[in-house]
């Protein structure tokens, strides 16, 4: 006989489930409940519904629950890095929606292991990552001084006020630190930061060099600069801070500065220290030209490196419009929408090959089965992508590679075979030697023997195959040269 329970939970409420565990609800909260096994497990956080299907887990048990148990022994000890920056690591594990992460700084916090792996756990001591490209693109340069980056809280040895306030450059050999304050220096909480950073850099005897826009409020010790839309601001500087430590420390830098030529090298740098880099660098996308496109450096979304199938790399991009197919290549159109998507599918079966100049221009799969019931060998592919075909009605045809690989009856534009098959030489069956002098099709050529003898009006096949007779002159088909 079923036992009913009721439409709501209610604490002492028993539940014997199908493995005939004893099951009592502890706790009910506004949408969950706690409850507790026979053997004294506790598991909370639990909906109702979960109960009553006999969905809910007792990692203690073994059987039913072991693969829990290898999840559990596989995540602990796995470590991510935050959106804060900060390294983090599993510590305890229960289940996908209750584990206990550990921060660098000795933090933890119970979170879900979806967040976990995403990056989206908060620690509250922890400021957001964000290091800007034009800020990069200072410690590019200025690293040849003896400037660099370091992690928060490095500071504290020199003064414990400046807590896990950090400075975005620094050289310790001239004790000088450099902050590139961005637009969002005018919210409250980061001018507080700029006032604490200051205070604690004149009580250690640090000289702080200030560049900020030129619409926030001036600090000691500041260069203002136009905000732009880009970085190149930073070519002119630089100069202006070399002529500001050199009168400082009396010392005489000197730093050749272009940013167009440095470009590449700047991006590269900064997918160092981008967050999101190390997951996006190495993806591939088909692009809409029909070439693959790979990310080989990543600074932030709107500037990312690609690099196509063939060598060729584009650096004016976006991971929006690589991640779409929209990156054009230089020497390559756009495919037509309804080809791209069949290349997409064919990507995604592994079975697209694109073209390599540098590779083998064999194809191993030499021989195709059409739709149709034409046969077709492969003979090479071209520049254009395209590949040359040999039907079995001996007859070589260009197609694309779609045609070829998805074996659908192929639309083909006959190549231009006549230079190939000009100048043809072969051996007949009977011995003599001759050459193809001229080719109009596969039913109309004409040869011409080592004797003299000129033969017209040949099929292919009895010419590739040596099948022709070198006879005497006729009206008909053959002439002498004297």
């Amino acid at each position: 006989m079923s036992t009913t329970y009721p439409e709501k939970p209610y604490i002492g409420l028993k539940y014997t489930d199908k493995y005939n565990r004893v099951i009592t609800i502890i706790a009910v909260k506004d949408n969950t409940i706690d409850v507790k096994f026979d053997d004294g497990t506790i598991v909370r956080d639990q909906k109702y519904y979960r109960l009553l299907s006999d969905r809910i887990i007792n990692h203690n048990l073994p059987g039913r629950n072991a693969r829990y148990s290898d999840a559990k022994k596989q995540h602990i000890g796995e470590e991510n890095i935050a959106n804060n920056g900060m390294w983090m690591k599993i510590v305890q594990y229960t289940d996908n929606k209750h584990i206990r992460v550990r921060f660098s700084d000795a933090y933890e916090v119970d979170t879900q292991y979806s967040y976990f792996r995403r990056g989206l756990v908060r620690n509250p001591n922890a400021k957001p990552w964000h290091t800007s490209l034009p800020e990069i693109a200072l410690l590019f340069y200025l690293r040849q001084i003896g400037f660099a980056k370091h992690p928060m809280g490095y500071w504290q040895k020199f003064n414990p006020k400046f807590g896990l306030l950090e400075l975005d450059l620094w050289n310790e050999e001239l004790m000088c630190g450099i902050e590139y304050d961005g637009w969002w220096h005018i919210k409250e909480d980061a001018t507080k930061r700029d006032v604490k950073k200051i205070e604690a850099c004149n009580q250690s005897n640090i000289f702080l060099l200030h560049i900020r826009p030129d619409e926030l409020p001036l600090l000691p010790n500041t260069i203002t600069y136009h905000k732009t839309n880009d970085w190149a601001h930073i070519a002119d500087l630089i100069p202006v801070i070399l002529h500001i430590l050199n009168e400082k420390f009396h010392t005489n830098f000197n730093i050749d500065v272009n940013i167009e030529r440095d470009r590449v090298q700047i991006i590269q740098l900064a997918s160092q220290y981008s967050l999101y880099a190390q997951a996006r660098i190495g993806k591939s996308v088909l692009m809409k030209c029909g070439r693959m496109g790979t990310v080989i450096a990543y600074s932030n979304v709107q500037n990312i490196i690609v690099q196509f199938d063939d060598g060729t790399e584009v650096t004016t991009t976006n991971y929006q419009q690589f991640c779409a197919g929209n990156v054009p290549h230089p020497h390559f159109p756009k495919l037509p929408a309804e080809e791209y998507q069949a290349l997409c599918e064919l990507q995604e079966m592994q079975d697209y090959l694109p073209f390599n100049p540098h590779a083998d221009s064999h194809n191993p799969q030499s021989t195709q089965h059409f739709h149709d019931g034409t046969v077709g060998t492969f003979v090479q592919r071209l520049e254009n992508g395209n590949v040359l075909v040999n039907l079995n009605d001996e007859s070589i045809c260009e197609t694309t590679s779609l045609s070829w690989h998805r074996q659908h009856k192929p639309s083909f534009k006959h190549a231009d075979i006549k230079p190939q098959r000009i100048n043809f030489r072969r051996q007949s069956n009977s011995g003599y030697w001759y050459t193809v002098i001229d080719y109009i099709n596969k039913e109309n050529c004409t040869i011409k023997f080592d004797n003299g003898v000129i033969r017209t009006g040949l099929r292919w096949q009895s010419v590739k195959n040596g099948s022709v007779k070198c006879t005497s002159p006729s009206p008909r088909n053959a002439t002498t040269i004297a």
